[in-house]
Parts: C-alpha cells; structure tokens; sequence
C-alpha cells in the first residue's frame, strides 16, 4: 500500500495497486469528497478480466496528504501523469467519476500519449456556466461547517430507492475532509483556472480528446455534453439511471458496460 511523493514541494499520495503485474493498466481517478474506496465494485471485476488496476487517492482526499492550497484540475492531471511516470507505465486506460472524470479528461488532452482510452462515470461538465455557479458552486462555497455537506448530497446525488448505508458511507465521509478541500476543490473546478466544470469550457477543450472514451451518465443531462461532441466509432455513451453513484449501485450494469466497450475496441485482454 505505498505512498508516492514526487517532489519536496509535493503532496503524498497514496495509491493502491491490484491485479496482474503485467495487464494492462487502469487508473481510477475518484470524485470530490470522496477516495479510492469508491471503486471497491470495479477492481475485483477488472482485475479478473485481467487488468491491473491503480486507485489512488488524490490530493486532500483519502489517505493523501491535504495541501492548504492548489486544487486546480491541471495539478490534478499532473498529479495522475507523475504517478504513471513513477510506476514506468507509459499510457493507460483512465476512469474517472464526477470531478474525477473532469481530471481524466484533461489528462487526455494535455498528456495525451499518456491515456489508450477513457471511461467516464457520471460526468459534471454538461451545465451551463450560469447554471453551474447558481446552483453547483453558490450552495457549497457558502457552506458554514462540513457536515452541512450531508444535506447537499442527499439533495443532489440519490434516487428514492438508495440504500441507507450508501448515503451514509458517502456523507460522513465527505463531512471529515478538510472544509479548505471541499471548497478550494469547488472554485477550482467553477471559479478559478479553466472552469472546467462548465459546459462553454469543457467544449472548448474536451473536443480534443483523441482518445476512445465510454462515457455513462446517471441521466441524459449529463451525458448531453458528450453526445454533441465529435465522436468515432470506438466512442460510446449510455445512460444508466442510478443516481449519481450508478458504478456503485448499479455496478453489475456497469461492469458489463464496461466490459463489452473494452472488448468492442479490443483493449480486454
């Protein structure tokens, strides 16, 4: 269960790596508030496909150090290129929930050499930037304590048949970050750099993923970005509607999706 540290300056990460040694890599980029656990329905099933995955949780989140500043979506992707890098992996296949999808998006474009292919859970780019401020960033940046969180997420994330255990796993766990991750992660994502969390940016710089990329959304909403896109033969987009957690409470439909998708563009080994 190891730590990587690229630099003084930098962050621990910490990152957890199973499966076959010599499979194909998967990277698992987790979403805001939450860590590598999020993946706890994938990496079995992947690494009996025979993939070897890497779950890393990213900085502020986890068992990763927390920063008192930098939660920009480009330190993220650096973040995820150094680590590859580190491990002597050169490309890699890229799954990201949510912020997490942003992160592995912008890897694509900026370290494209770096990622075979995309898989995208949920992605939060499709809003209107007006929307996105009003109703994404407004009611979490002015959030007066962390466990005010739990509120937002129950508001936000779950359809009436969510198991109790599920919310509760998620909210507590996101009312114990760090309140200066919760929002620097926040304006990074709405406010700050690239804005990346708003449809008029994410279409500006998205389209340049040259990647294959399976995209699943927990609604049309937020795959609607990707369906306007250019798109290839080996691109595919599906809804499945499970709430913004459907790779957890949906995980065998999503499995199967993802497994089908790999299997169509021959990257199952």
């Amino acid at each position: 269960m190891p730590f990587f540290k690229p630099d003084d300056d930098s962050p621990s990460l910490f990152y957890v790596l199973d499966g076959p040694s010599d499979g194909t890599p998967i990277l698992l980029l987790h979403g805001w508030t939450c860590d590598l656990h999020d993946w706890i329905f994938q990496v079995p099933f992947l690494n009996g496909l025979g993939f070897q995955t890497i779950a890393v949780d990213q900085r502020g989140h986890g068992h990763s150090s927390v920063p008192d500043s930098d939660y920009e979506v480009e330190t993220f992707a650096n973040d995820a290129a150094r680590l590859l890098e580190h491990l002597k992996i050169p490309s890699a296949i890229v799954a990201g929930h949510a912020m997490g999808a942003i992160i592995a998006s912008w890897l694509a474009v900026q370290h494209a050499e770096k990622v075979k292919a995309l898989i995208l859970v949920d992605p939060i780019y499709s809003n209107p930037a007006e929307y996105a401020d009003k109703y994404l960033a407004t009611p979490i940046l002015d959030l007066e304590a962390p466990e005010d969180i739990r509120l937002i997420f129950k508001d936000w994330f779950y359809p009436p048949e969510t198991p109790k255990w599920l919310i509760q796993w998620h909210t507590a766990r996101a009312a114990g970050l760090p309140f200066h991750v919760m929002k620097d992660c926040t304006t990074g994502l709405f406010r700050s750099g690239r804005s990346l969390a708003k449809r008029e940016n994410a279409t500006a710089h998205f389209a340049d993923r040259g990647c294959p990329r399976l995209v699943v959304g927990g609604s049309s909403e937020t795959v609607s970005l990707d369906e306007e896109l250019p798109k290839t033969s080996k691109d595919r987009i599906e809804v499945l509607e499970g709430g913004h957690f459907l790779h957890q409470q949906r995980s065998e439909e999503f499995n199967g999706i993802v497994r089908d998708w790999l299997a169509q563009i021959d990257l199952l080994p």
